[in-house]
């Protein structure tokens, strides 16, 4: 070979180096420009807890809370509901069901999204003939009235919906937050083996968003109560059962749950992370709850997880009426507490 063809080789050997240089680094940019920057902003989930003994004689109460959150999402920044089960106090009488539609229809007419866990009040596992603590969710017919009245087309309807696991009973959503979203994973009362394994398929599908679980049944109350934020106490086998999963995956930093009354306090996760566990219910208290529910702000200006409790329902009563436990906020540290949370720095490792 001549050294001038040698040399027109070369020369276009180099261009072709040079073009993919310039198409790598163009991809790479492009790369880059797709995948932006997860900037959060402050998000507001509302609690509503157990809502059993409203929907079987108290309805009024019930909607109290969910026409108040309507009227107020806007002025107080609410992005999401999180409804944490016993939606009714007895699943097999359909007048408690329409009682939950009616004051949840509220949140639909004002289009303000909601996830629902369905708890041991919820499902009939007595026309099943099996004990409570058995009825998985892989177990019930088709005509179960969960399914009938809080079917997956209501929750389609919804700009943040994202999911449901075949069976009905569990469901996931997407909630705005600055530049980015949260997942909410809300699990079954007693999820099978294979609803498990669907909530594992979810947090590895979406494993760079940071992620809430709502569950009816999660966490207890501690024998002795303290104002210093302790571990959380897993409240039995089942709990147990959906923490060895959840644990293993890095993106979640918040668990919401009711059942059986008011707690806070951490978990710590396999990668050594802390994951704030919350329990909202207020059943046993008067008259079914009295209408309390809890606000809880993730504060990324502050890297706290805050939460305070009211009563939508006493605040209808004139203050000359009310009796002394017609208290419309609740002060107490164990239903008003703000939690330290590097939560700037914790979505920053999840979302890279």
């Amino acid at each position: 070979m001549s050294r001038a063809k040698e040399a027109d080789k070369v020369k276009k050997a180099r261009i072709i180096l040079a073009g993919c240089g310039v198409l790598l680094l163009a991809l790479v940019g492009f790369m880059l420009w797709g995948k932006q920057k997860f900037v959060p902003e402050n998000v507001t989930f509302a609690i509503l807890p157990d809502t059993q003994l409203y929907a079987q004689s108290m309805p009024q109460i019930f909607e109290a809370q969910t026409r108040w959150i309507a009227e107020n999402a806007e002025k107080e920044g609410i992005d999401f509901v999180l409804h944490v089960g016993d939606i009714v106090n007895n699943p097999f009488h359909p007048q408690q069901w329409e009682s939950a539609v009616a004051a949840m229809d509220w949140l639909d007419q004002a289009q303000i999204p909601y996830a629902v866990a369905t708890g041991n009040h919820d499902v009939d596992y007595k026309a099943a003939h099996v004990e409570m603590d058995q009825y998985y969710d892989d177990m019930r017919p088709a005509h179960e009235n969960f399914l009938h009245y809080f079917p997956r087309e209501k929750f389609e309807a919804m700009e943040t919906y994202g999911g449901h696991s075949e069976n009905g009973y569990n469901q996931y959503h997407f909630v705005p937050c600055g530049s980015g979203e949260i997942l909410v994973l809300a699990l079954d009362w007693r999820p099978s083996q294979q609803t498990l394994a669907w909530a594992e398929t979810i947090l590895q599908k979406y494993s760079d968003y940071p992620t809430v679980l709502l569950r009816h049944d999660f966490i207890r109350s501690r024998e002795v109560q303290t104002e210093a934020l302790e571990p959380a106490v897993l409240s039995g086998d089942e709990s147990r059962k959906v923490w060895d999963v959840i644990k293993k995956y890095d993106q979640v930093f918040l668990t919401v749950n009711g059942h059986l009354s008011v707690e806070h306090g951490m978990l710590q996760n396999d990668a050594g992370h802390d994951v704030l566990a919350v329990m909202v219910d207020f059943q046993n208290e008067f008259r079914g709850g009295n209408g309390w529910m809890s606000m809880l702000k993730l504060d990324f200006d502050n890297d706290t997880i805050a939460v305070n409790s009211f009563s939508p329902y006493v605040m209808t009563i004139p203050e000359a009426e009310r009796g002394e436990k017609d208290l419309a906020e609740l002060h107490d540290p164990l239903y008003e507490y703000q939690v330290p949370f590097p939560l700037t720095e914790r979505f920053q490792m999840i979302t890279g």
